[in-house]
């Protein structure tokens, strides 16, 4: 797109962000030349991009967010069972409607429960854990809930990249420890 628009000599006078207000700024400068016609070519780029990457994401099954082995069903967590870190057993979707409670027990039970969960807290994304012992964390189960990564920092310190929904993951992990 940097070619096209050199090539006809559609300029704008950006100074620092290239941004909306940049743009929006940069009308009326002498050294822009046709400048909506950035916006003509953004939208035709837009067109161009959005073809080519759902052709080759399709026709090579590239791996994103939400799409293959990571990919989360509701039927896979309802109907999965899972044996809580005091023994007995329960199923997710009789503990809590919840998707995030879901999240949560089986994300608590992953990385060991009680017994291997030194501490834990949460940031923006991510719930970080400081476990005895971070073999004993079951990697698969956790990545099987389509979560976007886990994060193995040393022997006892693990990320799970939850998202920006990881606050409410992390108050339901603390409802099952009361």
């Amino acid at each position: 797109s940097m070619f096209i628009a050199a090539t006809f000599h559609w300029t704008a006078g950006f100074g620092f962000s290239a941004g909306l207000v940049d743009f929006a700024l940069s009308l009326n400068v002498p050294i822009a030349n046709q400048p909506l016609m950035l916006l003509v070519l953004g939208l035709v780029m837009f067109v161009v991009y959005y073809f080519i990457f759902d052709f080759a994401i399709r026709k090579f099954d590239f791996a994103t967010p939400g799409r293959g082995e990571n990919a989360v069903t509701e039927a896979a967590i309802t109907d999965s069972e899972d044996e809580t870190s005091s023994g007995k057993k329960t199923t997710a979707s009789s503990t809590s409607n919840s998707k995030y409670a879901q999240m949560a027990h089986v994300i608590y039970d992953a990385v060991g429960g009680q017994e291997n969960i030194r501490s834990y807290y949460n940031c923006a994304t991510r719930l970080r854990f400081e476990l005895d012992d971070v073999d004993q964390v079951d990697q698969s189960k956790i990545k099987g809930l389509g979560v976007p990564g886990v994060n193995v920092l040393d022997k006892n310190h693990l990320h799970v990249i939850v998202g920006t929904d990881v606050q409410f993951v992390a108050d339901e992990m603390k409802k099952i420890e009361e």
